[in-house]
């Protein structure tokens, strides 16, 4: 929607796909500020049978929540590279553009970030 309602201020200093790419973090930083200091209390509604390919379930869902925490404690720069190349599968060139930083800092925040991360979740 965003795009749309700002078609007119796309001024071609960068490719159409870096400029969405930009709404969509600004988005992403707004939903994530409105966030803050909410706390999210999950109930599970269904109760898992304990089996073997239940509790791998289980175990794989409670990785899955315990690594999209870390990154969300990520320092932004970091976490906005992290997802950049992870979820968007975009390259360093993109994720630098999207950034607006050079190459060289797209890859240093990527690797900062991947080693935050392992250290955090080895100590879970």
């Amino acid at each position: 929607m965003q795009v749309y309602h700002n078609l007119s201020r796309f001024r071609k200093r960068s490719s159409l796909s870096t400029w969405i790419f930009r709404i969509a973090i600004n988005e992403a930083k707004r939903h994530f500020r409105a966030r803050k200091g909410v706390e999210q209390v999950g109930i599970e509604a269904e109760t898992l049978a304990v089996s073997p390919t239940a509790e791998r379930a289980m175990i794989e869902h409670q990785q899955d929540r315990a690594l999209a925490a870390a990154i969300e404690r990520l320092p932004e720069k970091q976490r906005m590279t992290v997802l950049l190349r992870t979820q968007q599968n975009l390259s360093f060139q993109e994720v630098a553009a999207v950034l607006g930083c050079s190459v060289g800092s797209a890859r240093v925040n990527f690797h900062h970030a991947v080693k935050r991360l392992r250290r955090e979740l080895a100590g879970s």
